[in-house]
């Protein structure tokens, strides 16, 4: 299966700190309504298991929507929020190490 090319011109980085008071799948979901296409999900702060808890209330938010969901690093979490790939800076994990925990049909 190939993977559609994502349409960038409208892309939210989320977290708990920059979402603020109103919180990460609140502030996303204003976002989508406002006509995010693409939401990456950054906190270099939580804990695994916050991120998988925050990741998935975000995917319940996207879940009727066309809206893709980029987990910021840690591909390794992917999976367990359900989320459409990973995003992975020069100085994090090799690319090629990444794709291979993602698959063909994820984004990278």
């Amino acid at each position: 299966m190939r993977r559609a090319p994502l349409d960038l011109s409208i892309y939210l980085v989320a977290d708990s700190a920059a979402c603020g008071q109103f919180g990460v799948a609140a502030t996303v979901s204003a976002a989508v309504a406002g006509g995010v296409l693409v939401v990456q999900l950054r906190d270099e702060d939580a804990t695994d298991e916050g991120l998988v808890a925050v990741g998935r209330e975000v995917m319940t938010v996207l879940r009727d929507t066309d809206v893709t969901l980029i987990i910021n690093n840690r591909v390794h979490l992917v999976d367990a929020i359900g989320a459409h790939g990973a995003h992975v800076g020069q100085t994090d994990l090799e690319i090629t190490e990444a794709r291979a925990m993602l698959g063909s049909t994820r984004y990278l």
